[in-house]
Formats: structure tokens, C-alpha cells, sequence
């Protein structure tokens, strides 16, 4: 309203949650290469996420290219998954 920009940039950060598993992994783990982190939950949701997207967005809704490229990264560390849900992004 005063016409002052604010010093504010709003950059995705995105996760995605899996079904509940019994228990797999102990510590988070983290691939460099990649980009990419996942823990479990103590309920056994598998939670994996990536680094923040390189650019601006006023939506916080979360982006399909998103999931496509995490799930994929995650099918290379653990083929296993490829049958897991995911239950929310």
C-alpha cells in the first residue's frame, strides 16, 4: 500500500510422505549426487524431499515435475519402493 518492496522471495520447498513401512531406516540419509533426502517417521512414513527449487513463485501448491523427479531419484537409491503410495506431497 505505501509502495515499499519488501526484501521477501518465496522459494519452494518440497516433500512428499509415503504409506506407513515397517521399520527401515534408523538415521536420515542423505545423496549428494542426487540431491535428495528421505527419513522414516515414527509412525513408518517414509518422508524424502530435495533442495529448494531454483526459482520464485507466489503458489505454494506443490508441482507434478516435482514428483516425477523425486520419485525417480528415490527408484535409484531403493528399487524396492517402486510399489509404495504416496500418501501426500
Amino acid at each position: 500500500m505505501l509502495g515499499l518492496r519488501t526484501p521477501i522471495y518465496v522459494h519452494p520447498l518440497q516433500a512428499m510422505v509415503t504409506e506407513p513401512m515397517k521399520p527401515l531406516l534408523d538415521p536420515i540419509l542423505v545423496s549428494g549426487s542426487l540431491h535428495v533426502y528421505v527419513s522414516q517417521s515414527a509412525r513408518g512414513e517414509l518422508v524424502m524431499g530435495a533442495p529448494l527449487d531454483p526459482y520464485e513463485v507466489q503458489n505454494t501448491r506443490s508441482t507434478l515435475d516435482f514428483v516425477e523427479s523425486l520419485a525417480a531419484h528415490m527408484l535409484e537409491l531403493f528399487l524396492f519402493l517402486s510399489n509404495v503410495r504416496v500418501n501426500r506431497q
